[in-house]
């Protein structure tokens, strides 16, 4: 039943997946107006209602357009470029339904097309299909070599239950296999591995066996297998639709890249590659001013970067695997400490520790942020909580020098990838588990075992520490000084509250999308969207209040009371006395929407205890049918709360959804409540079936070190004396970036005040140009002074005069343009081969006296 029910929620799933179908375009035009996408299945016409207008770009320059269409059937799609008369070209269509794709570009794209209205075809010229405009209502049709969007409601009946068959089965024939196994089968334990076992144990902590041993070995070595096979979780395959659009084969390619993940793609991953091709500086203008590549977490070379194991793999393995290495220490240290950590937590329930680390792992807001430094903090925090644990609680001294090894670490770490959004409530939430954690073993005595060898350990523990942060504030003082006095990010005191309730508790629903142009109202993008499935409230549905507050449940209390105290600062606007007592202790560091980390990561810590709990009977808790009547209320709580996000926005929160999300948080609750493994790990997987894809698995990062027109300008323009400026898209000077050269503007980390004190010597446009940003370059050869103009918050653009003689005062001395080149512009360049498909046109700038 178990697996018929997951097959159900699956397919309900792929329902989700399926209704979300949307039309990629590469085109650019002059014709004006607004586009238009017009969609019919066979047999039908097009009509005004089955159409998706999208703001078009009439400049002449390559735009790719990405349009959400409604979950249809269609066989046919109609594009209306503009209106009027004008050039029109066309290199790549794409429409996507789930994980169905049809691509049309090139020779296929041409045979594609159907109808074509008011438009005349125009010699190729760039490898795309070319049109001219003569109407007022040109468009042409592209026809589908199959259907795309819904299929039959019988034919995924009759596959559902053809799947829902062979699921009971399969799952039928496991349980029988599993219990003649375990019935007849002993699997000798070989003396290594009981030394092993007994050298990694301390009986008053963790007692090792065969099957802990065999988990953290199996999670080794599925990270050795990643890095072998060159794996990656980047979406640097974006760049893949960039420069022109141009898929890069690659042996495994799973998933697809997210062009959220801009942060990613577009600014962490082109420094990481920057920094290493250079040699890993500590001060390196092209991420920004001073010591910026240190305090933006990039490797650099020094002492100081030693606890970085994520970039260790630069120096032995390579660019590509030491991406690879980057990616599988996000991972798998993040499975490895999470696994033990809920080891320690659950007294050595293996059961229950692999499934709250799979729950961490799988959580929606872990993966829609994964591509930050978020892993290596959560890895930080629960590395740090373990060392601690040993440190003070074991017998042996070889544990308590390796929890003084693992403080150590996780400090250093923190301090390296140091965003207080995120650590303050983590280390509120490592308070409250030690806490907890030693009021339950009040009376044992082993703190005061070995209390000299403990006490010296502990001492040179936090002399190192203190030590290694000395180090790094001393070399990092001046970036951060310049930061604090930056526009943006600056000085900032956050405040409690703001975040609406709706928005904290629907991870029950939300992380069942399988894109990132689909999601809730109450957020700007996908990854603000995410949140966590939060449980920690069965607790009292679970356990009699006054059991509850024994000693026994400290631990539980301990972090349901760190919980508590961090939704507090989440949801509510709290008096001011209250308010400034909590700044004061760091949480005027805190956005309350980053708290919700450390509000998910407690929750689940909190529910795999006390799954714990009820898995081995150690609780007196409710009698059972009391419980069964919990896993009641949880199903009416979540399904009265859904409809309430029903009411809200029923575009995203379907009934399908709604059943999904309820489905799957019972089965979960029931397996806390009751102790179940099978249903709470059937729960859990439901919530991670979609979560699992948000991230892609690819091999290599081809799509942007084989990029051609990047190769091309690493290969015209590079070495210690060559600057480039890119006039246009900022973007495309990231992708330099990643190539090692040396670049002005694109994303800077720190604002180059020896660059600003040319363009703005007077300091009269500092409120834009002092802050973290994208820094774009325009061309105007009438500007007599740079201009500067704000696009958006952390975004600007700085128009002059290219032949000026500003390029060269800042050193530059290549030019990139992803833009129509001015003819005024051309006396002072001298044009460079590149491919003219890609959009850029590059130059060398000729030299102009002193300037």
């Amino acid at each position: 039943m178990l697996a018929a029910l997951l097959v159900l929620v699956a397919a309900l799933l792929s329902g989700l997946d399926e209704a979300k179908v949307s039309l990629q375009l590469e085109m650019r035009s002059t014709p004006v107006g607004k586009g238009e996408i017009f969609y019919a299945d066979a047999g039908e016409r097009y009509s005004q209602k089955s159409s998706k207008p999208f703001p078009l770009q009439a400049d002449g320059r390559w735009h790719n357009y990405e349009i959400p269409l409604p979950s249809v059937r269609m066989e046919r799609i109609r594009i209306d470029p503009g209106s009027g008369n004008g050039a029109v070209e066309v290199r790549s269509v794409e429409v996507r339904s789930g994980s169905k794709a049809l691509q049309f570009s090139g020779p296929q794209l041409r045979d594609a097309v159907g109808v074509t209205h008011h438009l005349q075809p125009r010699p190729e010229t760039t490898g795309a299909l070319g049109f001219q405009s003569t109407g007022r209502d040109p468009y042409f049709e592209v026809r589908l070599p199959e259907a795309i969007g819904k299929t039959s409601l019988l034919h995924r009946l009759g596959v559902l239950v053809a799947a829902a068959g062979l699921a009971f089965l399969g799952w039928l024939a496991l349980e029988r296999l599993s219990a003649l196994f375990r019935r007849h089968v002993r699997v000798p334990c070989p003396a290594i591995v009981r030394r092993i076992c007994e050298a990694c144990s301390d009986d008053d902590i963790l007692r090792i066996d065969g099957g802990i041993l065999a988990s953290f070995l199996a999670i080794l070595l599925a990270g050795l297998f990643y890095v072998a096979l060159g794996l990656n979780q980047s979406s640097l395959g974006w760049w893949e639709n960039i420069y022109p659009y141009q898929p890069v084969h690659q042996t495994i390619d799973l998933g697809t890249a997210k062009r959220i993940r801009s942060d990613e793609w577009n600014v962490q991953a082109p420094w990481v590659l920057n920094q290493v091709r250079n040699g890993s500086p500590l001060n390196n203008p092209n991420v920004g001013a001073e010591g910026s590549p240190l305090i933006a977490s990039l490797p650099v070379s020094g002492a100081i970067d030693l606890p970085q194991v994520k970039f260790l793999g630069f120096e032995f393995l390579g660019v590509d695997r030491g991406v690879s290495w980057w990616w599988a220490y996000k991972t798998f240290a993040l499975l490895w400490s999470f696994l033990w950590l809920c080891l320690l937590l659950t007294r050595g329930n293996l059961a229950a520790s692999l499934l709250g680390t799979a729950w961490i792992y799988t959580s929606s807001f872990t993966q829609w942020w994964f591509s930050s430094n978020l892993p290596e903090i959560m890895t930080a925090f629960a590395l740090g909580v373990v060392g601690a644990i040993y440190a003070l609680f074991s017998t042996r001294r070889r544990m308590v020098a390796v929890g003084c090894a693992l403080i150590v670490y996780s400090a250093a770490n923190l301090v390296l990838n140091l965003y207080p959004p995120f650590i303050v409530p983590l280390g509120y939430l490592a308070v409250a588990i030690l806490a907890g954690y030693a009021i339950q073993r009040r009376g044992t005595g082993a703190a005061l075992h070995g209390l000299r060898f403990r006490s010296a350990a502990i001492a040179l523990a936090a002399v190192v520490v203190v030590a290694y942060v000395w180090m790094f504030m001393a070399t990092a003082a001046d970036s951060i000084q310049a930061m604090l006095h930056t526009v943006y990010p600056g000085k900032r005191v956050a405040g409690s509250g703001g975040i609406p309730f709706t928005k904290v508790f629907y991870g029950f629903f939300e992380g069942f999308r399988f894109d990132e142009f689909h999601f809730p109202p109450f957020s700007s993008n996908a990854s603000e969207t995410s949140s966590f499935v939060l449980l920690l409230p069965l607790a009292v549905l679970a356990i009699p209040l006054g059991r509850l507050f024994r000693r026994d449940n400290a631990l539980l209390v301990a972090i349901g009371c760190a919980w508590l105290l961090t939704g507090l600062w989440i949801l509510f606007k709290l008096p001011g006395p209250i308010e400034r007592m909590m700044q004061i202790a760091g949480w005027s560091l805190v956005t309350p929407k980053r708290a919700v980390l450390a509000f998910g990561v407690g929750s689940i810590l909190a529910c795999i205890v006390l799954f714990a709990k009820m898995l081995e009977g150690r609780e007196p808790a409710y009698p059972r049918d009391v419980r069964r009547m919990a896993v009641v209320v949880v199903l009416t709580g979540v399904c009265a709360f859904g409809w309430g996000l029903h009411q809200v926005d029923a575009g995203f929160f379907t009934w399908r959804l709604l059943l999904a999300g309820a489905v799957a948080s019972t089965l979960a609750g029931a397996g806390i409540l009751m102790g179940r493994t099978s249903l709470l790990a059937v729960g859990l997987a439901l919530f991670a079936l979609p979560t699992l894809t948000v991230n892609p698995l690819v091999s290599g990062i081809s799509a942007i070190s084989e990029k051609p027109i990047l190769k091309t300008a690493a290969r015209l323009g590079a070495g210690p004396d060559v600057r480039w400026a890119v006039v246009g898209n900022p973007t495309l000077a990231q992708g330099l970036k990643a190539h090692g050269l040396k670049v002005l503007a694109g994303t800077q980390f720190l604002p180059n005040r020896q660059d600003f004190h040319i363009l703005d010597p007077k300091g009269m446009h500092e409120a834009t140009w002092n802050r973290y940003a994208t820094i774009g370059i325009g061309s105007d050869p009438h500007a007599k002074t740079p201009r500067f103009t704000r696009r958006r918050g952390d975004q600007y653009t700085i128009t002059l005069n290219v032949c000026g003689g500003m390029l060269q005062a800042l050193g530059v001395t290549h030019v990139a343009y992803t833009m129509a080149v001015p003819p005024a512009d051309l006396e002072c360049l001298t044009p460079l081969p590149a491919d003219p498909g890609s959009g850029v046109a590059l130059f060398a700038l000729k030299r102009q006296g002193t300037y």
